[in-house]
């Protein structure tokens, strides 16, 4: 008898048959460290600026577009996250399909509170098909 006021709160709150969503709640152990999960961030563009990577501006945009990309530069934070860009690096590597140079440009940022580093590629531009 004593559960009943629980068990009626929850049906106000879950409408009991409505009620799926499991809810897990475990122990956080003293000293440990819960990771954040990732930014949803994509490398979007970057102005070359003479090639020189300290004028670079380099385009960070968010994979479900709830804001626009964002233009930084080296050193500069990524707004609303733990993120710091802190590098670029433009490579070429030989394809073994083709025969011929691929060339690659990526960006790295750092968790400013776990040290964590992400490398992110420049997103690749797709070419619309034509019409049928």
């Amino acid at each position: 008898m004593r559960h009943i006021p629980f068990l009626l709160l929850l049906a106000f709150f879950c409408g009991l048959a409505a009620c799926t969503k499991t809810v897990v709640v475990a122990p956080k152990l003293p000293g440990a460290v819960t990771p954040e999960p990732l930014p949803d961030l994509y490398f979007v563009s970057f102005d070359a600026a003479n090639g020189d990577p300290e004028q670079m501006t380099f385009g960070v945009g968010w994979v479900d577009h709830h804001q626009s990309p964002v233009f930084l530069k080296l050193g500069e934070k990524v707004k609303g996250t733990h993120f710091r860009l802190t590098g670029f690096q433009y490579k070429v590597r030989r394809s073994s399909k083709t025969a011929k140079d691929e060339i690659t440009r990526e960006i790295t940022l750092m968790e400013n509170e776990a040290n964590h580093e992400i490398a992110l590629p420049l997103a690749p531009v797709k070419d619309s098909p034509g019409t049928l």
